[in-house]
């Protein structure tokens, strides 16, 4: 009976850590990110921390005719892991909220998964650098069909 008692407290204690490898700490994203489109537009994603379990960014396109919000984003970590959201127009039966899961970090690689998502299936997102932020939408059988590369901006 002990050794039942001491296997399911290893294999607890394995289960728990290997979920735990997944760090909550997006700090890198906090700030403006800036991305060049051509000579005259670009497109500037702005992080900030809401609280421990929330962090918001905003998507702007930027041209000679102004500025437009285009997305909003949102990572918000709870119990059952950490989630990326974005969040493009208004919400609706037609356009609804699809959560990406972060299911892997490695090397400051974090990949964020939905598999039921039709393109992307999975977001990712890279600090290069201190002032280099790529990222990337990938379709489902792995293939990078867009990858962004940011540079951080003076706030």
């Amino acid at each position: 009976m002990k050794k039942i008692f001491l296997l399911s407290i290893v294999c607890a204690t394995v289960i728990f850590s290997c979920k735990s490898k997944l760090k909550s700490d997006f700090n890198f994203l906090m700030g403006s990110w800036k991305l060049e489109t051509s000579d005259s537009t670009y497109i500037i994603e702005k992080w900030n921390k809401v609280d421990s379990l929330n962090y918001e960014g905003l998507v702007y396109n930027i041209s000679p005719n102004g500025m437009e919000l285009s997305e909003e984003l949102k990572i918000e970590i709870s119990d059952e892991g950490i989630y990326y959201i974005p969040i493009i127009g208004v919400i609706s039966e037609d356009n609804p909220i699809f959560k990406f899961k972060l299911v892997s970090q490695d090397n400051g690689l974090h990949i964020f998964e939905n598999k039921e998502n039709e393109f992307p299936t999975q977001i990712s997102y890279q600090l290069i650098d201190d002032s280099t932020l790529h990222a990337a939408l990938i379709d489902s059988v792995g293939n990078i069909a867009t990858t962004f590369k940011y540079q951080k901006t003076a706030e």
